[in-house]
C-alpha cells in the first residue's frame, strides 16, 4: 500500500506475547463487545484519517471458517465512512487461511494475494446499510472470481 496505515484490531490480541507488542505499533485496539470502547475509538480513527493514514477495517469481525463467502458485516466503518466523507477501499486477501491458521501463533512459509477494488464513495443518500451492502457485493465478486 503506497500510504501509511493502521488496523483496528481486537483487543484480545494486544495480550499476544511479542505479537501484541509489535501489532500494538499499527493497531488501534477496541473491545468489540464494549460500546464505550467502541466509542473511544471514534475520535483516534478520525484523527489518523485526517492525517490521510488509512485505516484498515475487517467488517466481519473474525476470521471466516463457515460456508459462507462471508460473515455478517458491523456497521461501524460505514457509519464513520458516511460521518466523515472519507471513501472505503474494499480489499480481499485470498489464501491468507493457508499461511496462518486459525487459532495457531505460528505461520507457514507461502503466498497470499491481494486484490484491491475501485474506491465506494459515500454519499449523502447511503445508508449505513446500503454501504455496507454494495462494499459487500464488491467483496464478495472479487473472493468469488479469485478463489
Amino acid at each position: 500500500m503506497p500510504q501509511q496505515v493502521r488496523a483496528l484490531g481486537k483487543k484480545e490480541l494486544s495480550k499476544i506475547p511479542v505479537f501484541g507488542w509489535v501489532v500494538a505499533k499499527f493497531a488501534i485496539w477496541v473491545e468489540r463487545d464494549n460500546p464505550e470502547s467502541r466509542k473511544e475509538s471514534i475520535p483516534k480513527l478520525i484523527k489518523f484519517l485526517q492525517k490521510g493514514i488509512s485505516i484498515v477495517v475487517a467488517p466481519e469481525g473474525t476470521r471466516n471458517d463457515s460456508e459462507n463467502v462471508l460473515l455478517p458485516f458491523r456497521k461501524g466503518a460505514f457509519r464513520l465512512s458516511i460521518e466523515t466523507g472519507i471513501p472505503i477501499l474494499p480489499f480481499a486477501i485470498i489464501d491468507a487461511d493457508k499461511i496462518h491458521k486459525r487459532g495457531s501463533l505460528l505461520l507457514s512459509p507461502g503466498k497470499v494475494k491481494v486484490y484491491f477494488s475501485k474506491p465506494i464513495y459515500p454519499s449523502d443518500q447511503h445508508s449505513i446499510d446500503e454501504l455496507s451492502e454494495k462494499c459487500r457485493n464488491r467483496l464478495e465478486a472479487i473472493i468469488l472470481s479469485h478463489e
